[in-house]
């Protein structure tokens, strides 16, 4: 979801210098427009594969996604390394961040 966001947000500059910028007002809004446009379209694209990619992992029994499933384990969507036991309490922000930064440091001084 954070690409689709990013998208999104980086339309935000173009309008604005748009409202700034009088003369050159045409191009810069319709390329912010452009990028608002293509970042909700992503990030309606997102939300509708999520159910999807929800029951597909819920079938193999793991999860990637933070916060879901707490009856299945949950893994790191790069390695696959497990990150916590199925029936372990959900992970908080600052332990997801400790447990990907350990297991992939490795990985990319590798």
């Amino acid at each position: 979801m954070t690409w689709s966001l990013v998208v999104f947000l980086s339309g935000m500059p173009f309008i604005l210098l748009a409202l700034l910028i009088p003369p050159a007002w045409l191009p810069l809004l319709m390329v912010g427009l452009g990028l608002l446009e293509v970042g909700v379209i992503a990030l309606l694209v997102e939300l509708a594969l999520l159910p999807r990619q929800r029951s597909l992992e819920m079938q193999s029994g793991y999860t990637t996604l933070r916060g879901h499933l707490r009856d299945v384990d949950m893994v790191d969507h790069r390695t696959g390394i497990l990150l916590r036991k199925a029936g372990e309490p959900l992970l908080t922000t600052d332990e997801y961040a400790a447990r990907l930064a350990s297991i992939r440091e490795p990985e990319e001084r590798g």
